[in-house]
């Protein structure tokens, strides 16, 4: 499933993630579900595409991508 893929390369917890994309809206897609709690999920040790070089660059990609990507259609 492509959300616990996008899960794994971002070292997210996948539950989290498709709980926060069932309930995104595409109206608001700058407003994303669930972000704290995807963030506190993060462990950049185990995403497979580490965005930066630590944690802090790959968390501070985190919302941009979800803004732009991570909308339920």
């Amino acid at each position: 499933m492509l959300i616990y893929e996008v899960a794994n390369e971002w070292g997210i917890h996948g539950k989290v993630l498709e709980k926060s994309v069932d309930v995104n809206s595409i109206t608001s897609p700058e407003d994303i579900p669930f972000i704290d709690d995807l963030t506190s999920s993060l462990d950049f040790s185990s995403a497979t595409k580490k965005q930066g070089v630590n944690k802090f660059m790959h968390d501070f990609t985190l919302t941009p991508y979800f803004t732009k990507n991570c909308s339920a259609d």
